[in-house]
């Protein structure tokens, strides 16, 4: 296996991705998550305390 030429690379956009938001920050490699699953939509859930997440699932 070799690297890719500068100016061939796997891909355009690159192999990883930086995410940030609230809560801190993330490294991912875009490769590996499927287009559909990239983003991502769903309902937020706010607790008052740690002791109520558990019994939340």
């Amino acid at each position: 296996m070799s690297l890719p030429l500068f100016d061939k690379p796997f891909s355009p956009h690159g192999g990883t991705k930086v995410l940030s938001g609230n809560l801190g920050r993330a490294v991912m490699k875009t490769s590996a998550v499927p287009v559909e699953n990239q983003i991502i939509e769903a309902p937020a859930v706010v607790f008052e305390s740690q002791h109520d997440v558990l019994p939340a699932f």
